[in-house]
Parts: C-alpha cells; structure tokens; sequence
C-alpha cells in the first residue's frame, strides 16, 4: 500500500472513531451505543497498525489538536 492509501486509510479510521465516538454518546437505543461502542475499539486498533507505518514523522498532541479544530471550525 502506498504512502497516500495509508494515509487516507488513516484519515478514514480517525473520522471513523470520532464519528462513532458522538453517535454512541447521544444514541438513544442502549442496544445502539453497545454496538457502536465496540466498532469504536476495532478502528481503534486498526488505526494503531496503520500509524505505526508513520513511525518516523513526529509531531505534539496540541499541533495535532489545534490542526483538527481549524479544520473543523472550516467546515462547519
């Protein structure tokens, strides 16, 4: 898999638990937020196997934070 497949694969992983992250938290069926729940730790660890081809690029948690915010607030 090339660097950019990885990458969007990434990207797609990250919306994935974020996205399922808020819907868990706010669904109104138990039986919902269980299943969502569990998709979350299985992107999750997917997510971890793909970073760990991204070993050598090193940047903070508040970068990563404050990057994700901007283009959030973009895109609302």
């Amino acid at each position: 898999m090339g660097k950019n497949r990885i990458r969007d694969s990434l990207i797609r992983k990250i919306m994935n638990i974020a996205v399922h992250e808020m819907v868990a938290k706010h669904a109104n069926r138990p039986d919902a937020s269980h299943f969502l729940r569990s998709e979350i730790v299985e992107y999750r660890a997917q997510e971890e196997k793909l970073s760990l081809k991204y070993a050598d690029v090193l940047f903070s948690e508040q970068e990563a934070i404050k990057k994700l915010k901007e283009i959030i607030e973009e895109t609302m």
